[in-house]
């Protein structure tokens, strides 16, 4: 198979053989996000410890005033976009596969793709729509399940090639 992504600044062509592989990366934007949250969780949390660090006794109601549960919420968000730009998607002639830490491994057949298209707010993400296999070769075409792929770099050409493998 091969295809062509058209990008405002580059072409990108390449072609799958049938063992070869094709990997895609999150955008660095999740990278980005990540050590913004970081930085804010822990520099609140430094400023909210401030009378600790100076003798007081520790309180529960320090972790939940409005700097501690911003504070919080932003290293929880820090490690949901870490996630994100740890995970992998993997491309074959005859199958995509999503790696996501502390995730099941998930990989879906082209022929089970039912349809592909783009969704979100800070980046828009791959949301392939899928028949399960029913485990005897066939498909479930009363079943439809979905597999989210964060943004990725040359997203365009892999929804190019996707799109080319849905059936009509």
């Amino acid at each position: 198979s091969r295809f062509t992504s058209h990008t405002m600044t580059t072409d990108t062509t390449f072609t799958l053989g049938d063992e070869e592989t094709r990997d895609f990366k999150p955008t660095p934007r999740y990278a980005l996000m990540t050590g913004a949250g970081l930085v804010v969780g822990l520099l609140l949390l430094w400023q909210l410890l401030a009378p600790v660090r100076h003798g007081a006794p520790f309180r529960l109601e320090h972790l939940l005033s409005g700097e501690g549960l911003f504070s919080i919420t932003s290293l929880v968000l820090a490690l949901y976009f870490a996630r994100q730009a740890a995970t992998r998607v993997t491309l074959t002639r005859r199958a995509i596969t999503r790696r996501i830490p502390l995730g099941p491994t998930r990989t879906v057949d082209l022929r089970q793709l039912m349809s592909v298209s783009e969704s979100g707010r800070a980046g828009n993400a791959l949301i392939l729509l899928y028949h399960p296999d029913r485990g005897d070769g066939l498909l479930d075409l009363d079943d439809v399940r979905s597999l989210v792929l964060p943004a990725l770099d040359e997203q365009d050409a892999l929804r190019s090639y996707l799109d080319a493998q849905v059936p009509t």
